[in-house]
């Protein structure tokens, strides 16, 4: 394997998923890709992003990929309460938050949920986090508030009522 095609084979590995950008960004042709691609040492799971057909492919693959082609997005509602495990429902798309003169994404797998966002309502209370080598951000994970179930709140009224 010629030095530039192994140099794109050692970045895919550190970085997960690439687009053709980040090749450019290295100084390298998107080209390569495709040759990797075609020579079956490259994966391409979507539009427009490689990965590595051997890579470690974790519960958490779609909001990677998602990340990685709509960088400005915000993992929210549903989705960020099941990306911090604060939920069991898994969500059927995948919510994001984007700004409001943001473009919509063309997206056709992971099926997405837009939710516009402007100024501090976007950017505010957010974290980055590493998913298969890719930054992913999504809304901060609060402490859920405790529900008191029904028949709680009937043993503590009934406690009372014998007092």
């Amino acid at each position: 394997m010629a030095k530039p095609l192994q140099k794109i084979m050692r970045y895919v590995g550190q970085h997960g998923i690439v687009r053709p950008r980040d090749i450019d960004a290295i100084g390298l042709p998107r080209e390569y890709l495709v040759r990797l691609h075609r020579q079956g040492r490259l994966s391409r799971p979507g539009r427009g992003i490689y990965a590595r057909p051997d890579a470690n492919v974790t519960e958490r693959h779609s909001y990677a990929e998602v990340a990685k082609r709509v960088p400005e997005a915000v993992i929210c509602l549903l989705s960020a309460l099941a990306f911090h495990e604060i939920t069991t429902q898994s969500p059927s798309a995948i919510w994001i938050a984007l700004g409001k003169g943001a473009r919509r994404p063309a997206l056709t797998s992971p099926s997405l949920r837009i939710v516009r966002l402007s100024g501090p309502s976007l950017t505010e209370g957010t974290e980055n986090h590493q998913v298969e080598g890719v930054s992913v951000k999504s809304i901060q994970q609060r402490k859920p508030l405790p529900i008191a179930s029904n028949s709680e709140k009937r043993s503590e009224s009934m406690s009372r009522s014998k007092l």
